[in-house]
């Protein structure tokens, strides 16, 4: 799967740190929000108990890093 833009659903998806249930409860939430009050995907994640933040900041760094070619 191309990591290139790869949206950060689908990354905790493939790496086994969220089901898809779980991310379409996510996606639920953040659509029936306000725009001004929209929070990110990873946010409502760890606000739900989803995932922790540690795991948050781990797969948002490492998925930038793919993204960017850095090893």
């Amino acid at each position: 799967m191309k990591v290139k833009n790869l949206k950060i659903a689908s990354y905790l998806i493939e790496k086994g740190l969220l089901t898809v249930k779980q991310a379409k409860i996510v996606m639920e939430i953040q659509n029936n929000m306000h725009n001004v009050s929209k929070q990110r995907f990873g946010r409502i994640a760890v606000n739900q108990g989803f995932i922790k933040e540690n795991v948050l900041n781990k797969v948002m760094l490492e998925k930038e890093k793919k993204e960017f070619g850095i090893k």
